[in-house]
């Protein structure tokens, strides 16, 4: 049964290669020089062949969901996170969260605070007593970025202009995986969930992968949809770069058949996800004129499944949008201001019937 899943998976990478070939191809030449316009700087790039052009900045590392080993202190290295010791040329010092996002969800004040105070602790520039995080680079990937997001909206703490924010997978408006599973948890046909089982979690479902219901979704409640509007709202005004994926071909690793087969079972609403997140979760309230295909896009749209955008994979030796580990962000000595200018210019050239197209809505199961 798994020979015959994984041998449909590879068809189905090669089948949905050449369709994302022919779509990125459709791009129009507005998006391509509204990127090309901007310099970029690396954070990340591959060992030898990226110096950074701006400040260098501590770097902390902020996992997501699925993870229970708490520890009070910060890390030199994360399971979550594949070692970026040699491949982030702007961190002055790399540093690691390990939170509990197993048995709490995002939107718990208490893990909020201990992100606020990780993040608090890594430059001395930051003014813990204002709580403003000032000269540091975070790194969120998937629900990760909702925990921090989500403490700025709670006024837990806040980003100075000084500090950086680069965000991966982020899952801003919940996960269809988390209702998928909370469906079928209790379903006794368990033989191809069991292989999803080992990234989403075990049965019953825990508060973490519960925090993470689609938005106006079954599962979601009143609260939870505000928390999301929110989180959202920061994330949209605060983040420095992203990277997000509309297909989940992935890169070749042992994860890459258990999220093409996630990406399959599970009803996202939309084709374009990494398996996990859909392209619009992700997002957010970000415009999609804003995101290309080369890493060297501030905002880089790839096939990189859920697990490549940890850097779990490395890069791709083949394709630009399989490059996770190059990811860039501008460089510009006041990000807010740029974030501000940037945001007004894009959707100044993007047409109305794109700028007013509605978000994915969750699917009715």
């Amino acid at each position: 049964m798994w020979f015959q899943l994984t041998s449909i998976a590879f068809f189905v990478l090669l089948t949905l290669t050449t369709a994302a070939e022919n779509a990125l191809e459709e791009e129009t030449v507005q998006e391509r020089r509204l990127r090309a316009n901007a310099k970029m700087w690396w954070i990340f790039g591959s060992s030898g062949n990226s110096k950074c052009k701006s400040k260098l900045r501590p770097c902390l590392f902020i996992h997501g969901e699925n993870h229970e080993n708490e520890e009070k202190e910060l890390q030199d290295s994360s399971d979550k996170f594949g070692d970026m010791s040699k491949n982030a040329p702007c961190c002055s010092s790399i540093k690691y969260a390990s939170l509990d996002t197993l048995n709490v969800g995002w939107t718990d004040h208490k893990l909020q605070k201990k992100v606020c105070g990780h993040a608090l602790s890594m430059s001395e520039d930051s003014d813990e007593k204002q709580k403003i995080i000032k000269n540091t680079i975070l790194v969120t990937h998937s629900m990760g970025a909702l925990i921090l997001a989500g403490a700025i909206a709670n006024k837990h703490c806040s980003i100075d202009s000084s500090t950086s924010w680069v965000s991966m997978s982020a899952p801003m408006k919940g996960s269809m995986v988390s209702n998928y599973v909370q469906d079928v948890c209790t379903d006794d046909d368990t033989q191809v969930f069991l292989q999803i089982l080992t990234l989403v979690g075990q049965c019953p479902v825990q508060a973490g992968m519960e925090s993470l219901a689609y938005m106006d979704g079954k599962y979601s409640t009143k609260e939870l949809n505000k928390a999301y509007v929110a989180a959202k709202k920061v994330y949209t005004a605060q983040v420095s770069a992203a990277m997000c994926s509309n297909g989940n071909i992935g890169i070749f690793s042992t994860y890459q058949a258990k999220y093409l087969l996630l990406g399959a079972k599970v009803d996202h609403g939309s084709g374009e996800n990494d398996g996990f997140t859909t392209y619009k979760s992700c997002r957010g309230g970000i415009d999609k004129a804003k995101f290309g295909d080369d890493p060297s896009d501030r905002f880089y749209v790839t096939h990189c499944n859920h697990a490549d955008t940890a850097f779990l994979n490395g890069d791709s030796h083949f394709k630009d949008s399989m490059k996770p580990r190059k990811l860039s962000i501008h460089n510009l000595d006041d990000e807010s201001k740029m974030r501000h200018e940037d945001r007004s210019h894009t959707a100044a050239m993007v047409p109305t019937s794109a700028a007013s197209q509605p978000e994915d809505q969750a699917p009715q199961t």
